[in-house]
């Protein structure tokens, strides 16, 4: 079954969402790190303000279960997202 989540309700759950990430991994003060419910899936999210109002964001993270996230159209003219998946066959 597909879990389908507002951008507003996705944020709420992953800011309560334990953070788990590699333990050689230092913050500055211009990052954020935002876990995954745990019932949801598990990994994390780092995001760095690159500057005001440019995020570059990188995500480990693996779902339970297929995820929609239904977000609002942007306001700014450039919008980039690259999705590598690694698939392991056994």
């Amino acid at each position: 079954m597909t879990l389908i989540v507002t951008q507003a309700e996705w944020d709420d759950l992953c800011l309560q969402a334990p953070a788990t990430c590699p333990d050689n991994l230092a913050l500055d003060d211009f990052e954020d790190l935002m876990g995954v419910p745990t019932d949801i899936g598990q990994g994390y999210c780092r995001g760095m303000e690159l500057l005001p109002g440019v995020w570059l964001n990188f995500w480990q993270r693996e779902f339970n279960q297929d995820v929609i996230i239904k977000a609002p159209a942007h306001n700014h003219p450039i919008q980039i997202s690259i999705l590598f998946i690694w698939i392991y066959l056994f």
